[in-house]
């Protein structure tokens, strides 16, 4: 399994890339929200205010956003939410995920589906009032592309995370008939052992009861061998149990010693 890398584009501000780097690392080394096994800051993809497509940098990192919240919002109308009524009967489990994820992105809490992130702000957008700070002094902003990677194993890193992929939703689902497949075997193995010992009480009845009848037909004389013991006041009970005990079938004796 190869390792996971994810990009984000990091607005701030800093006197140099240097500076910008420490702070950015700092920050990933102390939020909660995201965890990556290796930061790296690529300086040869970041961008000074001063250069030319720092700006457009900037709009196609929102646009990006934009992109991220229109698909999770998407998901939500396929599974039938469609105005704020319907979220009321929303329970916890993926879709309760899909929207809590919204509700960060749009609050400026920072996640894997953040392709843009503006630190000055706490922000997946730029408010005016930064807009005209940036463009007051340009060399004093920087977007700095960052890559996180997540180490191949199994585990997580992330506290809030976007949708399943395709192959993913699969691979779960695998996963989860293989475990359901294992509980109905640890249930059945027990339960025929149980059957098959009581088939085999069955087939010890049939023989208990046969000796019992011919017993009583030594003892009652003028009696047909082999049936007064079902049809005296003594065979009552065992063809009574012959009737309810036959279609079990006639097996193993183990469960009883007998």
């Amino acid at each position: 399994m190869e390792n996971l890398e994810i990009s984000h584009d990091i607005l701030m501000a800093g006197s140099d890339f240097s500076s910008c780097r420490q702070r950015i690392l700092r920050f990933f080394e102390r939020t909660k929200l995201l965890r990556y096994d290796e930061v790296l800051v690529m300086e040869n993809e970041s961008l000074n205010g001063a250069e030319k497509n720092f700006r457009a940098r900037i709009q196609q990192g929102l646009g990006a956003n934009q992109q991220v919240l229109a698909e999770l919002l998407t998901n939500l109308k396929e599974e039938g939410f469609l105005s704020l009524d319907d979220l009321q009967s929303l329970e916890k489990g993926y879709m309760s995920k899909i929207l809590h994820t919204i509700a960060h992105m749009k609050d400026g809490f920072i996640g894997i589906d953040s392709r843009f992130y503006n630190l000055e702000e706490d922000s997946h957008g730029v408010s005016r009032s930064l807009r005209q700070k940036i463009g007051a002094t340009p060399d004093s902003y920087w977007v700095l592309r960052v890559r996180g990677r997540i180490a191949a194993r199994v585990r997580t890193p992330l506290m809030h995370c976007g949708p399943l992929k395709e192959e993913q939703k699969v691979l779960f689902n695998i996963s989860y008939m293989s475990a359901l497949i294992i509980m109905v075997v640890l249930i059945l193995v027990p339960l025929v052992r149980t059957t098959n010992r009581l088939q085999g009480l069955s087939k010890s009845l049939v023989r208990f009861y046969e000796q019992a009848g011919r017993l009583f037909d030594i003892f009652s004389r003028g009696s047909v061998p082999g049936l007064s013991g079902y049809c005296s006041p003594f065979g009552v009970f065992p063809a009574v149990a012959l009737i309810v005990l036959q279609p079990v079938g006639y097996e193993h004796l183990q469960l009883f010693n007998i």
